[in-house]
């Protein structure tokens, strides 16, 4: 009537609903990828790009060894954006996570969550100024 192993039943149960919320999830970031393409950008040795699952969320926050992974399912509603700083020769590897929300940065994390280098802060300042810094609206503007 009952397993043998009930805790090994609980655990691949488990094992199975985060598989298919992690689905749920990744269809919800697959389906934002398009809109987050605005904040791709590179200059010098550093690209930015988001973040194109749920996994490359878990794994980035385990390498950086921070606590991006458990923002997911915000990233998947929309409710937050993820951005994955890259050196250029290495852009797989983790370097730094940036956090946005309604077009500012909110924080912008290295391992152990470092505060960026300078060679990374000048670039948050580019990339800023190149995708976050509102443009004046021509038409508005006096002659």
């Amino acid at each position: 009537l009952f397993p043998v192993d009930l805790s090994t039943v609980q655990r691949n149960t488990s094992k199975q609903r985060k598989l298919v919320a992690d689905e749920i999830t990744n269809r919800k970031i697959t389906a934002r990828l398009g809109s987050l393409q605005r904040y791709c950008f590179a200059s010098g040795a550093i690209l930015i790009r988001p973040a194109a699952s749920c996994q490359e969320l878990i794994n980035e926050g385990k390498k950086l060894e921070h606590c991006v992974g458990t923002y997911a399912d915000r990233y998947a509603k929309g409710e937050t954006d993820i951005l994955l700083l890259r050196n250029a020769e290495a852009p797989d590897v983790p370097f730094y996570t940036m956090e946005i929300k309604k077009g500012s940065i909110v924080q912008c994390r290295g391992k152990r969550n470092q505060q960026p280098t300078k060679e990374v802060a000048k670039f948050i300042e580019q990339f800023t100024n190149a995708k976050l810094s509102k443009q004046p609206d021509r038409a508005k503007v006096p002659a």
